[in-house]
């Protein structure tokens, strides 16, 4: 029932101009004749015209209120579903505003985000995003002469990487103490890293009896397939050489300064 109809009523009640005192009697065997809710002032306050007592009629707008407050609990349980609706509608548009928001920020800094479980409302949480670490790798040489007294004059390798001279003088040692396995001069080992993009080069540096002198690059990882030995190395065929040269094919280096091989460093962690 609206309001203004209540308060109208109320305000009728207690006005002393519908009131006579003493009150005009009501036969006491009326009875209110109608049910319905909006009919409940009127069939508690009137009897076929009569007024009823004034504390009567405080009783029945005392129930007719309570029967107003129990209708609109009854149409109107609660407004907590509707607030859940508006609290849910609120937090999707702010999850997700959040959301494309860390995306941006994430491609604009050349990151991938990574996606790992869901939180208690559905929503992804992403993990921790840390930049990939650049991948190093190990790479051998072998080298050997075939006399057995080392590279003669001063015949090395130089190796560059990226344009950067890093070593100048890799060779088998004339001195035994100075090769690997130590104390012979027919082999020698060197190894040195670099990173996944980096470009090796090697050069030449001219000595004597280079026809003796032979060498072979590989990932420490992943050696030759099959071995480069004493006893092949002016014959090897096969794989995993990044760059080689065979017994017998280095006389005619000369000048110093030749590019002996070149590869880019590999991003594969195989060795």
């Amino acid at each position: 029932m609206p309001k203004t109809i209540i308060w109208a009523y109320i305000s009728l009640a207690l006005s002393d101009k519908y009131f006579t005192f003493p009150p005009i009697p009501v036969k006491r065997h009326a009875r209110p004749r109608h049910i319905y809710v909006s009919d409940i002032f009127i069939k508690y306050l009137f009897d076929k015209g009569a007024l009823m007592k004034k504390q009567y009629v405080l009783a029945a707008m005392a129930f007719l209120l309570a029967a107003l407050v129990i209708l609109g609990a009854c149409k109107h349980p609660t407004g907590s579903a509707e607030e859940a609706v508006s609290e849910e509608a609120v937090f999707e548009e702010t999850a997700s505003e959040e959301t494309v928001s860390e995306e941006a920020v994430f491609e604009e800094a050349g990151f991938e985000k990574a996606v790992s479980e869901e939180d208690a409302f559905g929503e992804t949480i992403p993990e921790e995003t840390v930049p990939a670490q650049p991948v190093t790798r190990a790479i051998t040489i072998d080298m050997y002469d075939s006399y057995g007294d080392g590279w003669g004059g001063n015949g090395a390798l130089r190796i560059t990487v990226n344009g950067i001279e890093i070593a100048n003088n890799v060779r088998v040692s004339t001195l035994g103490t100075a090769n690997t396995p130590i104390g012979q001069g027919k082999a020698n080992t060197y190894t040195f890293t670099a990173v996944a993009g980096d470009v090796v080069q090697l050069y030449w540096v001219t000595g004597t009896n280079q026809g003796e002198n032979s060498f072979i690059v590989y990932y420490a990882g992943t050696p030759p397939i099959p071995a480069f030995t004493v006893s092949n190395n002016n014959n090897w065929i096969g794989t995993n050489a990044l760059v080689y040269r065979l017994r017998g094919t280095m006389n005619s280096i000369s000048d110093g300064t030749t590019l002996l091989g070149s590869f880019t460093v590999a991003g594969n962690t195989g060795g």
